[in-house]
């Protein structure tokens, strides 16, 4: 298994879209061939999978966990996993 990490990088709110999309296309043709799981340090933004597609069948336990310890949210700058419940 190897890891895949697709970065664009750019100037100017301007090229948001063109480079968006080539990010994205870039992704769809590599998904035919990835198993479905994130690395956490890569899930960010909106991708598909994001951070709930690294925790996998333990996000709903780890949200309650959340909920019971950080109703807040407050440790939320990072790979964030909302407190179950919540809209965040």
């Amino acid at each position: 298994m190897w890891p895949v990490n697709i970065i664009g990088l750019w100037e100017g709110a301007s090229a948001d879209a063109r480079n968006i999309a080539w990010v994205r296309a870039a992704y769809e043709l590599m998904e035919p061939h990835l198993d479905g799981g994130v690395y956490v340090n890569y899930a960010g933004g909106d991708e598909i999978g994001g951070v709930r597609g690294a925790y996998g069948g333990t996000w709903d336990r780890l949200a309650a966990v959340k909920a019971a310890y950080d109703p807040g949210n407050l440790f939320r700058a990072t790979a964030n996993v909302p407190p179950l419940g919540s809209a965040h």
